[in-house]
């Protein structure tokens, strides 16, 4: 490189580049070895000023000028390696001006040692993460990268990395395709990253935040465009691109011929027959890696669908991958495909976490719709369902639909009951005001809140309630263009503002988004699938993090809602097959009692509370403590009855009562113990490790107040159609 004046010429390695470098003729002399500044789009790093001469000899252009490839030293590599060869900045000229090997800058980072995944075997080069992304790597994130290289150095190598939300699967997945480019022994070019479309400016960042210098090495495809331009030098290694481009392009994604396939939020390929998931089967990349927080959300098939879709054939067909689970043979087998974590692998990493189930009150309105849509219900028993769930949230969403309420003669009369009263927009919805509540709570302590909902008309109300508080309102739903996606999130996320509230639709964005902006999170009504709800709960309880999160589930008490929670329990021991921590919480739902949906229980504290028999008498202890507080009893009692055994006149006295009350105690027990699956009146029991390790409040306790202000709300100003509260306090 020449400096000359205000303009840089460089003519060894890039004769085509001419740049202005902005420096002064003062500045230019006053460069020294190690300074650093900007030539065109490029970081340049004054390795050693030459003189003229020699500069001129090494730009010259003899016969001889061919590059050839210079091994750095160990430790020393920094960026990605051209597809094609490597780079050097030594010239095979007469002349070797600076006879010294070339370091990529890399800013202002120190240069760490490589972190070395796979030792050298065979034909297989050695595998290896640069010291500038190892250094940063957390312990749990280090095992993902080397399982999942352990897998992809094998041609048709699959895994699913299955770990909870938060944990940084994308740089796992980032730094483990890194190590597999360079290892040229693999001959490993391109990947190809299929992600859903609101995430793929996601992805873009992820990269971005460990590649701020130099070349960068993915690309999205948004559009036909974008792909035309790719395909016209095909350099990049990393594509990215979403579900929906590869169903309208993958024919021209096919013919660029990729190595390794990264499929995040891989449930979504659950159905074997789908679309997208045959057109992915037919572009035939071998090296398959499937991302995931819920490998297993309604049934085990769907999960026999994602190991068949990243290990074809390895657990055989359906039928004997359900033998095999039956068997208990499976886990072993899962071990080498999918990799599962929990939060608390991070535990360092993530504050505390409160999770709240708090039971509102439905409102005379309320159950009198619900009840007459329970007596005469339509044709179609999930359209009942629907209504149902609508009139939770509040009773005018179900009264626009004037057409299907034309027909049913009581629900007209009710409506025009309610018409003639009116009552105030809020009392008309148990959950609204409590959630009325918890926003001017919100707005006194400073803290930005994200509601999520599963329906649109729902929002639309929320957001007019929202803005009645004085909150500013952002909106992230399907109406939401996918390219302004991430602008509402980084707004929301450095939002100065703190009376701002975040309305998100449950399909739409809970998936994939980072919102740690804000440090509270309401349910305002919950889906059928777990899954969804746990995806949601994690935008805000992830990596980056730094204040206490607070999560609140919104249920009316004894409607249908408590029915989907109910339902969300008995999934969850489908997670037993890959999580054994799970099998202590065993669930005793019966699906009979699940169907029961279409009955109401309004007066109840917690219909679900009532079914687990607990007898905490909702003054917030656990089981645990119970017990503990039972011992201690039972331990004074000995000491009082060794006391009473020193009185000589009493001893005798005493023992005949103690015979004569053991056998009846014993009695007791037994009948107890045939009682596990009933209540005492003859209803399904409900027991759950989860619940059950949750502390239970009611409003009749006098534990209630110190339980509202830990949640937020103000004591002196209690929710008054708030019933019932679970809290659980996640903390390692």
């Amino acid at each position: 490189m020449e400096l000359r004046g205000l303009k840089s010429f460089h003519y060894s390695i890039f004769p085509h580049l001419y740049s202005r470098s902005l420096l002064t003729p003062s500045e230019i002399a006053a460069l020294a070895e190690g300074d650093e500044f900007m030539f065109g789009s490029y970081e340049v790093q004054i390795q050693n000023p030459v003189d003229e001469p020699n500069a001129k000899q090494a730009s010259g252009k003899p016969a001889n000028t061919t590059l050839q490839p210079v091994q750095p030293p160990a430790a020393k590599i920094s960026g990605i390696r051209s597809l094609k060869r490597p780079f050097s900045m030594v010239s095979s000229g007469e002349s070797n001006p600076t006879n010294r090997h070339f370091v990529s800058p890399c800013g202002k980072i120190e240069k760490h040692d490589d972190w070395v995944i796979d030792e050298e075997e065979g034909n297989i080069g050695a595998g290896y993460v640069e010291g500038r992304i190892a250094h940063r790597l957390r312990p749990h994130q280090k095992e993902g990268i080397a399982f999942l290289y352990s897998r992809l150095k094998n041609e048709c190598g699959g895994a699913i990395l299955a770990d909870e939300m938060g944990l940084g699967k994308s740089i796992q997945t980032i730094a483990t395709c890194l190590a597999l480019l360079k290892n040229k022994s693999l001959k490993i070019d391109k990947i190809l990253i299929v992600v859903p479309s609101s995430l793929v400016d996601n992805w873009i960042s992820e990269f971005r935040k460990w590649f701020p210098y130099g070349k960068f090495p993915a690309e999205a495809i948004r559009k036909v465009s974008d792909l035309r331009r790719h395909l016209s030098y095909l350099i990049t290694p990393f594509i990215v691109c979403s579900y929906d481009m590869v169903l309208r392009y993958a024919r021209h994604l096919f013919a660029i011929g990729f190595d390794v396939l990264i499929c995040d939020e891989a449930h979504r390929l659950k159905n074997s027959n789908s679309k997208i998931r045959i057109m992915l089967e037919n572009m035939n990349i071998q090296r398959r890696v499937l991302l995931t927080g819920t490998p297993l959300q309604n049934e085990l098939a769907e999960l026999y669908s994602l190991l068949d879709f990243a290990a074809p054939g390895k657990f055989g067909t359906p039928a004997e991958f359900m033998t095999l689970v039956e068997q208990g043979d499976c886990n072993e087998l899962l071990d080498e495909i999918m990799l599962r974590r929990g939060a608390n692998v991070n535990s360092k990493s993530l504050p505390p976490k409160h999770e709240y189930i708090l039971y509102c009150r439905p409102s005379n309105l309320q159950m009198k719709l619900m009840e007459a849509l329970c007596e005469d219900m339509f044709a179609d028993p999930l359209t009942t369902i629907l209504h149902l769930r609508t009139v939770a949230n509040h009773p005018s969403l179900f009264l626009q639909k004037s057409l299907e309420i034309e027909s049913k003669p009581k629900l007209r009369e009710i409506i025009v009951e309610a018409s003639k009263a009116k009552q105030a927009f809020t009392q008309n919805s148990g959950k609204l005001m409590v959630l009325g509540s918890l926003m001017e709570a919100f707005a006194q302590a400073k803290e930005r809140v994200i509601v999520f909902s599963n329906f649109t008309q729902t929002l639309d109300m929320l957001e007019s309630f929202c803005q009645n508080l004085a909150y500013e309102v952002l909106r992230l739903d399907g109406a939401v263009a996918t390219k302004d996606r991430q602008k509402v999130i980084k707004q929301f996320n450095e939002s100065k503002y703190y009376n701002t509230v975040l309305l998100v639709s449950t399909k739409t964005g809970g998936t994939g988004l980072n919102l740690i902006g804000a440090s509270r999170l309401v349910l305002f009504d919950l889906d059928w699938n777990p899954a969804n709800d746990l995806q949601a709960m994690a935008r805000i309880w992830r990596e980056g993090q730094m204040k206490t999160c607070h999560i609140y589930r919104l249920l009316l008490t004894g409607t249908i809602d408590e029915k989907i929670l109910q339902r969300q329990i008995k999934k969850t021991g489908l997670h037993t097959i890959f999580d054994p921590e799970a099998q202590s919480a065993e669930c005793k739902f019966r699906d009979e009692d699940l169907m029961e949906i279409f009955e109401l229980s309004g007066d109840a504290e917690s219909n679900t509370h009532r079914l687990l028999e607990c007898d905490c008498g909702g003054d917030g202890t656990t089981i645990e403590e119970r017990e503990d507080e039972d011992e201690l009893e039972e331990e004074q009692e000995d000491i009082d009855d060794e006391e009473e055994k020193e009185n000589e006149n009493e001893n005798e006295e005493l023992d005949g009562d103690r015979e004569d009350h053991e056998p009846e105690k014993d009695g007791n027990e037994e009948a107890h113990g045939n009682g596990d699956e009933t209540t005492q009146d003859g209803t399904p029991k409900v027991s759950m490790g989860e619940l059950n390790a949750w502390r239970h409040y009611s409003p009749e306790s006098p534990a209630f107040p110190l339980f509202l202000r830990s949640a937020g709300f103000d004591p002196e100003i209690p929710p008054e159609s708030l019933t019932f509260a679970m809290h659980y306090t996640s903390t390692f």
